[in-house]
């Protein structure tokens, strides 16, 4: 529950933050846009975090 009322609370913070930077538009699309983009990371560390080292290495 800790750290997801910790994810709450940034995601606050990044929404009012984003919403100074673009008063255009509403707070929920900016709200939306942020939790893609936060889907879209964890998606990509998951995939980082579960490919072989080996793999990891050749890429670099």
């Amino acid at each position: 529950m800790r750290i997801v009322a910790h994810d709450d609370a940034l995601l606050a913070l990044a929404v009012v933050r984003a919403a100074a930077l673009a008063p255009g538009r509403s707070t929920a699309e900016i709200a939306e846009s942020l939790v893609r983009s936060a889907a879209t990371a964890r998606t990509r560390v998951g995939r980082l975090l579960t490919t072989p080292v080996a793999a990891c290495r050749h890429r670099l």
